[in-house]
């Protein structure tokens, strides 16, 4: 029992193991098979390159964050060099900056300030056209060295290769050729063997014995170990991270200081900025309270692309932060005032927002409507002084706008009115395809002395540019006729363009930034010098008989006199025949040489009668119903079919080839701009008769003669002091506001109708006292100046401080600048919102301040001292109301904002926001910008809304030039060493006592010594005059002329360009002229009015009594009365 029990354990256990033996067997050969394989080693290879990128992307994390101190300090020490260069180098005098550049437009659209260009890289010498050609043989040269050198080489090689094979085969036979047949068999079976072993093995294998020798080197594959990684791990593990999904969108936009409560309102994708220096590529993010922009790729004039923004001007209203070489850009939309549709590439895809200090932006938005939609969502962002205005067609915004009444009257210029209806058209200074156009005015330019009263001298306005020489308009119309291979709607007449890229830096080579525009667009190096802008002669003569040539004028030739200069001498070149050096454009006879003089003549011109007269049938050509079609063809004004509005659609085009050519041909061969007025709408109606219209009271220098004054004997009387008697004089719609010098405020009944024996009515009405009269007086003003002026041992001669010299200025109340009206973004009236009027008063408060005082109840508003430290010398207000400047013994000049918060906050800069803290904006008067560069006190200052600059002048001579909106110092002129710079001894302890500033950038300057000067804002000194008397009162027409009264109680009109006294008027019975005040358009839309307050506290009124009949006899003949 017990072997029978054991033969069937045993039976049982080999039974077992048959039966699980094969099973075993199977799977350790399984595993072995497994362990063998590379599918393990490839996972742990996978596994190992996963485990090293995260690694990776942990310590490029680390590195990052140990790199931002470092980014930061940087950051910081480029700061600060930007804030040496705004406030560090104003106190420089000594150190002339080498390199100007134009600078932006100014409120009405006009260039005239040159600015500082001290990140200029180079001087341009390298692109010298005869180097150029040197560099260009010497190169041709090496080329043809090496190209000879690889001929003989490869000779050579020729050679020896057909000697060694007739050697070889010689020496062969056939045995020795079949063994070499069998070794070059078995080398490629080996090589073969290798590469498939390679191709079996694990990577981290064949690395190994690569490194070893043990196997040969193969080709580096473009998969990198990430990627290797990526295609043996399934994207469900745990430990797969993807980068891209760690990556924030707007992860560039936080290398800025978001503000509290900022947050993201919309991202546009591929948005171009549009700006003279190219067009970049980029993202638009519109968050509550910035536009922040990341830049991708740059298209240097629209078509060359580059690495990086080069961008050499900080905006002033944000700042910039570079990442990965690329500039990403903020702007404040608290700043931002106002936006306007445009086209780009015949699309109305670009708008273009303008900020209230100056700065202008012009994006195109490459998908669906994103002009409308930013427009939209500007309505959920902080945009105070932004004023919503639909998004209408140039067309319609053209015919619901009142300027083209305002021309017809006179009430602005030809100048103003041309460039308001070029913005209206879609042209900008952003743009150089859509670059502003001006006509050419002249004809003559080899006559010696120039008649503006000549129709003769004048270009015939009602012909295109390529119609005025009918001997090419006769070639070009015969041509026209051959073009049988083109369609009937691509004939064109003109092959050029009156305005295009190429035209606009032809004419502005000799300034930058369009200097390294112009060298860019030839390849690096100026174009051959008898090609380029060097003589006005022959520039008109070009465009009078060249086929090829029919442009017309820029603003430039009319506001900027430095564009005719090489201030920044570059190498322009030698003109062929030994006809000299390529520098200053050669000007004509008549210009006597000066470029500035040339400018002036101009803008006579363009102002001129026979203009104002016919400037409107150029109109017509360029912007109205001649532009195109039938009425187009009939008056010679056929371009290519490409240059038009609508022509063609870019989307629709398919062949890339082609969207690009037409893209190409569009942006540098010319634009017009867009139609305003259509066949249906008529001609553009011209301007009423100067008999019709309002003038300035000083226009002409034959109608001088013709002023006369009259003095009403009813007037207030008041007890005056031992320094005179009217302080100011102010002059509304139906009143005459005069302050005397006891404070006390008369008012006056004024009409221009007739009240007797005098031409206009003036009675009395109301005398009140101003606050609480002189009670806040202070009579130790002047010890306190010498005082403050004389602590550096020097002995300075300062303007007495008596009540006359005390500062006095009144808001407008819809009172402003004609200019400004819808003919710039900038209107007078920052957000839209009419300010009632105000009394500012400063300079002999015991306290310091400045007061405000209400001009109805002539209540004390607001008194505030600012950042002033010590007494405040001098004020002016400018034309819109809202903003003036001071300026005291602290020699500091200072900003203010009057009642406008948001305009307060748009342009206060950190510095002010600071020293303020949370009570910024609390009062009605505030400070938003010290303006520093003075070392001595400051005697006078100017502010000049139109040009936004404000003017200082100092004990000692100084004259500083600000911008205003800004803040930041433009240039400081040495008023005493610039005066005697022709040879004169060098008078010294003189000081600036009145400084006035044009429209036009002429800065006139009345010094200690009794001298006048005449400056540029651009620092040339361009004339000087004696007064003769200690003036008073100083001012500058819109006549282009100045006004000066004073000591003798004589008025003295002076020509503006040569300070020479035209004509006078005595008011001496009437003691010494202490004011004067000019009626606007506004106030008297029938004639300007000159009120004059003198010494013994009599308001006298200058007019023209013929300018008066003029307009009855115009009224009665109007009425039908009399022929």
């Amino acid at each position: 029992a017990v072997e029978a029990l054991f033969a069937d354990s045993r039976a049982i256990d080999k039974e077992f193991y048959v039966a699980l033996h094969p099973a075993f067997e199977q799977y350790r050969e399984m595993e072995r098979q497994n362990a063998d394989t590379d599918g393990v080693r490839a996972m742990e290879a996978a596994g190992d390159s996963t485990i090293k990128a995260l690694v990776d992307s942990r310590m490029n994390e680390l590195a990052e964050f140990k790199k931002m101190p470092v980014l930061k300090n940087v950051a910081a020490a480029l700061r600060w060099r930007a804030v040496w260069k705004i406030v560090g180098a104003e106190w420089m005098y000594g150190k002339e900056c080498p390199d100007w550049r134009i600078g932006r437009q100014d409120r009405c659209n006009r260039k005239i300030l040159m600015v500082k260009d001290s990140d200029r890289p180079t001087d341009h010498s390298e692109a010298s056209y005869q180097q150029g050609l040197d560099r260009d043989r010497e190169r041709e040269w090496r080329e043809k060295g090496k190209r000879e050198e690889k001929k003989k080489l490869e000779k050579e090689r020729l050679l020896s290769i057909e000697l060694a094979t007739a050697k070889r085969a010689e020496v062969e036979d056939g045995d020795h050729s079949t063994s070499s047949k069998e070794n070059n068999i078995k080398e490629e079976s080996e090589e073969t063997d290798e590469e498939s072993c390679s191709d079996v093995l694990p990577p981290m294998l064949q690395e190994k014995l690569m490194k070893e020798g043990a196997l040969p080197e193969r080709r580096q594959s473009s998969t990198d170990d990430w990627d290797y990684a990526r295609r043996f791990s399934s994207t469900d593990d745990w430990d797969h991270i993807n980068t891209d999904d760690l990556l924030d969108p707007l992860d560039w936009s936080k290398s800025f200081i978001w503000l509290n409560g900022e947050r993201p309102v919309h991202v546009f994708e591929c948005v171009l900025f549009i700006n003279v220096q190219g067009t970049t590529l980029g993202k638009l993010l519109l968050s509550t309270h910035h536009i922040y922009f990341h830049p991708g790729e740059v298209l240097v004039g629209g078509n060359q692309k580059t690495n990086s923004v080069n961008e050499s001007e900080d905006d002033g209203t944000g700042g910039t932060r570079e990442l990965h070489g690329q500039r990403s850009r903020r702007w404040r939309l608290g700043r931002l005032t106002e936006s306007r549709g445009m086209n780009y590439l015949m699309k109305p895809s670009a708008i273009e927002l303008t900020f209230c200090d100056g700065k202008e932006l012009c994006f195109s938005f490459t998908e669906g409507k994103g002009p409308e939609q930013f427009h939209l969502k500007l309505k959920n962002c902080q945009v105070p002084l932004f004023r919503y205005t639909k998004l209408v067609s140039p067309r319609l915004t053209f015919k619901r706008s009142k300027v083209t009444e305002l021309w017809r009257r006179r009430m602005i210029s030809n100048f103003d009115y041309i460039i308001y209806v070029n913005r209206v058209a879609g042209r900008t200074y952003n743009d150089l395809s859509q670059y502003p156009v001006f006509p050419w005015i002249i004809s003559d330019y080899t006559s010696s002395i120039l008649n503006l009263n000549n129709p003769r001298i004048y270009r015939d306005l009602s012909k295109p540019i390529g119609a005025l020489n009918r001997t090419r308009l006769d070639n070009l119309l015969e041509r026209y006729q051959n073009l049988d291979g083109f369609p009937e709607n691509e004939k064109f007449l003109y092959g050029s363009h009156y305005s295009s890229p190429g035209a606009i830096l032809h004419y502005l080579i000799r300034q930058e930034p369009f200097t390294t525009l112009f060298i860019q667009l030839q390849s690096g190096r100026f174009d051959c010098p008898d090609r380029l802008f060097f003589s006005m002669v022959s520039c008109w003569n070009s465009c009078l008989t060249s086929s090829s040539d029919v442009k017309e004028l820029i603003p430039e030739y009319f506001t900027l006199p430095e564009m005719f200069l090489n201030t920044n001498k570059f190498p322009l070149g030698e003109l062929q025949d030994n006809r000299g050096t390529v520098d200053d454009v050669k000007l004509p006879p008549w210009a006597n040489g000066s470029a500035h003089n040339f400018v002036r003549i101009l803008r006579e011109a363009l102002e001129s009668e026979y203009v104002s007269q016919n400037i409107q049938h150029w109109i017509d050509l360029i912007f109205g119903y001649k532009q195109r079609g039938k009425e187009a063809f009939d008056a010679n004004n056929l371009f290519t079919y490409l240059s038009y509005d609508g022509a063609v659609d870019l989307d629709k085009i398919t062949d890339e080839v082609t969207k690009k050519a037409t893209e190409a041909h569009i942006l540098n061969f010319g634009q017009c701009p867009v139609q305003l007025l259509t066949p249906s709408d008529g001609a553009h109606p011209s301007r009423y008769p100067r008999s019709e219209c309002w003038v300035p009271i000083c226009h002409n220098v034959w109608e001088l003669k013709g002023l006369r004054y009259f003095t009403p004997s009813k007037q207030f009387k008041t007890k005056l002091g031992d320094d005179g008697g009217i302080l100011k004089v102010w002059s509304s719609f139906d009143h005459v506001s005069v302050l005397f010098s006891d404070f006390s405020l008369a008012s006056y009944h004024w009409s221009p109708l007739e009240n007797g024996s005098m031409p206009f009515t003036f009675k009395t009405d109301k005398m009140s006292l101003l606050g609480c009269g002189s009670i806040f007086t202070s009579k130790c003003i002047n010890s306190k100046i010498i005082d403050a002026a004389t602590t550096k041992k020097h002995k300075f001669d300062f303007p007495c401080a008596s009540m006359y010299d005390w500062s006095f200025g009144c808001t407008a109340d819809n009172d402003y600048s004609v200019s400004t009206v819808d003919s710039r973004p900038l209107s007078a009236y920052e957000g839209g919102t009419l300010f009632s009027r105000r009394i500012v008063s400063c300079g002999g408060y015991f306290d310091n301040t400045v007061k405000v005082y209400h001009s109805e109840s002539l209540k004390l508003e607001c008194s505030s001292k600012g950042c002033h430290r010590g007494q405040i010398t001098c004020f002016d207000i400018g034309n819109d109301g809202n903003i003036f400047i001071t300026g005291g013994v602290d020699c500091t000049v200072q900003v203010w904002v009057i009642d406008n918060p948001p305009l307060a906050h748009g342009l206060v800069d950190s510095f002010v926001k600071t020293l303020f803290g949370k009570r910024f904006g609390e009062s009605i008067l505030q400070v938003v910008h010290v303006l520093w560069g003075h070392v001595t006190p400051i005697s006078c200052v100017s502010f000049n809304s139109s040009l936004d600059l404000a003017v200082s002048g100092s004990i000692g001579g100084k004259i500083c030039i600000h911008s205003v909106r800004k803040g930041k110092c433009v240039r400081t002129i040495d008023a005493v060493k610039s005066a005697s710079r022709d040879g004169k001894q060098i008078e010294h302890n003189i000081s600036v006592r009145k400084i006035s500033v044009s429209d036009y950038g002429d800065i006139i300057a009345l010094m200690s010594n009794q001298k006048i000067h005449r400056f540029t804002v651009n620092g040339s000194h361009l004339a000087s005059a004696d007064a003769g008397e200690i003036i008073r009162v100083m001012e500058i027409t819109s006549g282009e002329m100045i006004v000066t009264g004073g000591s003798r109680g004589i008025i003295s009109i002076r020509t503006l360009h040569d300070l020479k006294v035209q004509g006078e008027i005595d008011l001496s019975s009437h003691g010494q002229i202490q004011c004067m005040e000019f009626s606007s358009f506004t106030t008297n839309p029938t004639q300007q009015y000159l009120f004059i307050g003198s010494n013994d506290g009599f308001v006298s009124v200058v007019m023209e009594p013929s300018r008066r009949l003029e307009i009855l006899n115009s009224s009665m003949s109007t009425l039908g009365l009399w022929n």
